[in-house]
């Protein structure tokens, strides 16, 4: 068994014949999940980064995480769902990979404590054999008014900063100045609405262009259609994600790693020729 650094109700990660990392907490199993997330590299589109999540089991059955934890449980159990995600990386092949973890479980079940549970999660990332700047540390929308400190600890870590949510989220001009994000998530469903109308579409380039101008790069989240792959290349964002490109999969899943050709994907999908 392998302790789960900072975690103090003895929750623990255990190892499979294997050797891929996993948890218990009572009845509930605990895996790792990923997905990719690509780059445009020519005619294709390549593998470059992967996000993680964990899902949780009862019976075979999926469950939601707050089923499994009690209010007094639940600050642990998120560190247990995010070490996971850092233990089990190695097992996705390239060593270059980075790694994006969302923090909004922890910030929820953290309250006033986050900072000590950021130390925690920098101590699980240290015991996986991780170089801290292959992390991407998704901060939330909800914790605008702190974000700013919270990001200057990351990076004292090491780890690189990212924002979700954006599109809907309340991330305001000097909001994003204090962040400097390294990395904005486009919020899915937000996406898919932009990319209905020509009009939105424009103005989407357009801020892609002033995000990336700001320093950050720009993960376009939620492909699911050709034309939705059209607008994203089209803005110039610099990662892409979403069902078209593939969804997420068990750790230890035989998943492929080829770069994706775009004429494929596109599916002969209407040219999208909206500009910055």
């Amino acid at each position: 068994m392998v302790p789960a650094g900072g975690a103090t109700s003895g929750l623990v990660l255990d190892v499979d014949e294997v050797g891929i990392s996993y948890a218990r907490h009572g009845a509930y199993l605990i895996r790792a999940a990923y997905r990719p997330v690509f780059r445009r590299q020519g005619e294709h589109l390549e593998r470059v980064a992967l996000e993680g999540r964990t899902d949780l089991w009862l019976a075979g059955e999926a469950v939601a995480p707050e089923e499994a934890a009690g209010a007094g449980e639940r600050r642990d159990l998120a560190l247990l769902r995010l070490a996971l995600q850092a233990h089990n990386l190695h097992h996705l092949g390239d060593d270059d990979l980075s790694l994006i973890v969302d923090l909004a479980a922890l910030a929820a079940a953290s309250s006033g404590g986050l900072p000590a549970s950021l130390d925690s999660f920098a101590g699980q990332v240290r015991d996986a054999g991780l170089d801290p700047d292959r992390l991407a540390c998704v901060l939330p929308a909800r914790r605008e008014a702190d974000c700013a400190l919270l990001a200057a600890q990351l990076r004292g870590h090491g780890m690189i900063v990212g924002i979700g949510g954006f599109g809907p989220a309340p991330w305001g001009e000097e909001t994003l100045a204090a962040i400097r994000p390294e990395l904005v998530l486009v919020d899915e469903g937000w996406f898919r609405q932009v990319c209905r109308e020509d009009a939105t579409v424009r103005l989407f380039c357009r801020l892609v262009g002033l995000l990336q101008n700001g320093g950050s790069k720009v993960l376009v989240a939620g492909i699911g259609t050709g034309r939705e792959l059209s607008v994203a290349l089209r803005s110039g964002g610099d990662l892409l994600q979403g069902p078209l490109l593939g969804g997420y999969s068990p750790v230890g899943a035989d998943v492929p790693e080829a770069p994706l050709e775009i004429e494929r994907l596109l599916g002969g999908a209407s040219p999208v020729t909206a500009s910055r």
